[in-house]
């Protein structure tokens, strides 16, 4: 056996070179895909959450939407300033003065619930994505309650006196 190759290094140099490249390809290969998945899973865990701050901005706009109605609902020669007081008058508030993209829109969180057929309720909202007309008093003003992700309030608006 030779002591030196055709290159001019040691034969047992050579292998050694061969198997060095060969684990550092390795390592380098396993490197890649360890930051191609941190990568991955931090682009997942930013999307999931861009996602939710969208549909809380979509409900946000919805009950900006609802506090319009009211406040053109109120301008009305029959109402004279009065504010709807039971569930019927939303119901027409919602049905004659909400915008119809308004009443079609869908709860974006439960995916069943149209605006226009119960998701703006009289009274403190239950559920998630759902928006709530809290009338005590003629005297008082309303406020409009809008829950979020999570079924905690994210937006509070209230009659401007």
């Amino acid at each position: 056996m030779a002591l030196f190759s055709k290159s001019g290094f040691p034969v047992k140099v050579k292998k050694l070179l061969k198997l060095l490249l060969y684990v550092v390809g390795w390592c380098m290969a396993l490197l890649l895909l360890y930051w191609m998945v941190l990568f991955l899973w931090d682009a997942g865990r930013s999307y999931v959450s861009m996602q939710n701050r969208a549909k809380e901005h979509d409900v946000k706009v919805t009950a900006h939407s609802l506090q319009k109605a009211v406040e053109d609902y109120k301008k009305t020669p029959e109402r004279r300033g009065l504010k709807p007081g039971i569930s019927t008058e939303l119901g027409n508030v919602v049905a004659d003065f909400l915008p119809e993209n308004v009443q079609k829109k869908v709860n974006p969180f439960d995916k069943r619930q149209r605006y226009g057929a119960g998701g703006i309720v009289f009274g403190s909202p239950g559920g998630k994505g759902q928006i709530g007309y809290i009338f005590t008093d003629p005297g008082k003003p309303y406020q409009i309650v809008a829950l979020g992700r999570v079924g905690t309030p994210i937006l509070t608006l209230q009659e401007e006196p």
